[in-house]
């Protein structure tokens, strides 16, 4: 089951591409809200297909 937290503001967003664009990580909570919140936007997406793991792109 994915569960995925509140989406971030655009100043939560802000902040975290500044910090990494100042080469500092974010929290490891915050990768993974991301990595959640993106694999939802992309699960939406019509172009986007599913795939069985092993996957080898050429």
């Amino acid at each position: 089951v994915l569960r995925v937290s509140k989406m971030p503001s655009h100043s939560d967003l802000d902040r975290q591409i500044e910090q990494l664009l100042d080469c500092k990580p974010l929290a490891e909570l915050e990768v993974k809200n991301l990595c959640d919140q993106a694999r939802a936007v992309l699960v939406e997406e019509w172009n986007v297909q599913p795939v069985k793991c092993p996957v080898t792109v050429c």
